[in-house]
């Protein structure tokens, strides 16, 4: 009889954990076919946005905030920007930003971040600090980035090893707070960027005005180094850094001078009122795109310049008048 009872028992207990096993697997459906719905409505809110942007041609971009379900399938892989419910196979987002797919590897690029260059880029950056046989840069990155003495041009263009009498005239080339342009050369293996200036388009900036925006708003060109209608030349640094200066005259006799004597820079020049007056217009009118999150390019600036022409410079920095430029370059289809 003890037997008996024991046996039942038993019984009764596992048909207790199947009944709790089953609610948990019908709780675990409902969540499912809850967050399949949220998905269904955002979707149907949002068809109206789809159609639109299938009827202009342009690729949709999805954006997703942080908690948002990006997708229900299970075969995808979570990438940067993303982790896995505990409940189900939902990928969810962890930060605010577009959603990339790379085969089956689904990321998340935040849309404000830290820039993270490319071999190649074309970067503008302050020098912070003058160390041994290297100079240490900001350029807008996690890190300093690093331009070693020997990625430099000496004095004539000369090729040759870099000797300790070198390392001793390095102020004589970058100082402290000296803005430059330069080329991302290689990564170290702490994530740190190496940067050289090899080039005559590469070296010191000066006589300019420098402006800071977002690096994900610079859009990647064939060239970096722009030259616009209205006088002005511009550094469009990929890490979000650009520098304004008036167009020189003898563009290539500047370049040759420097590369002959890149230690004797061209120093302070006087620059005119009207110059000023340029610039500090073509700043305000890169300040205003990036307000309204414009892509940056060659083509979006002269527009929103020429637009500007009809205000004065310092009312571009109002809210309104920030609006109506953005409104125009967007209506002209230039980006």
């Amino acid at each position: 009889e003890g037997r008996k009872g024991g046996e039942k028992r038993g019984k009764e207990e596992r048909r207790g954990e199947e009944r709790r096993g089953e609610e948990k697997r019908e709780e675990r459906r409902g969540a499912e076919k809850g967050e399949e719905r949220m998905l269904e409505d955002d979707g149907a809110g949002h068809g109206g946005a789809a159609e639109e942007v299938a009827a202009s041609g342009r690729p949709s971009v999805q954006v997703v905030v942080p908690g948002e379900p990006i997708t229900l399938d299970p075969g995808f892989l979570r990438g940067h920007g993303t982790y896995q419910s505990s409940d189900s196979s939902a990928l969810i987002s962890s930060v605010c930003g577009v959603v990339q797919h790379v085969n089956k590897l689904v990321t998340v690029k935040p849309l404000q971040s830290r820039y993270v260059g490319d071999i190649g880029d074309v970067v503008v950056g302050r020098i912070t600090e003058v160390a041994s046989k290297r100079w240490k840069v900001d350029v807008n990155g996690r890190q300093d980035a690093v331009l070693m003495l020997s990625s430099i041009n000496l004095p004539g263009g000369v090729l040759r090893r870099r000797t300790a009498e070198d390392a001793l005239q390095m102020r004589q080339y970058f100082v402290e707070n000296d803005l430059i342009s330069a080329e991302v050369q290689q990564f170290f293996q702490d994530g740190s960027m190496s940067i050289h200036t090899r080039s005559l388009k590469y070296g010191k900036l000066e006589n300019g005005q420098f402006v800071g925006v977002p690096a994900g708003l610079v859009k990647r060109c064939k060239s970096h180094f722009c030259t616009f209608s209205f006088g002005v030349s511009a550094v469009l640094g990929t890490n979000g850094y650009v520098f304004l200066s008036t167009t020189p005259p003898d563009l290539d006799q500047v370049n040759e001078k420097l590369y002959q004597e890149p230690e004797k820079a061209k120093g302070y020049e006087r620059v005119g009122a009207d110059a000023r007056r340029v610039i500090a217009r073509a700043r305000n009118v890169i300040l205003a795109l990036a307000w309204g999150r414009v892509v940056l390019g060659p083509e979006s600036i002269e527009a929103a310049y020429e637009y500007a022409k009809g205000y004065g410079v310092a009312e571009l920095l109002h809210a309104p008048v920030k609006r109506a430029v953005v409104d125009h370059v967007r209506e002209s289809g230039v980006v």
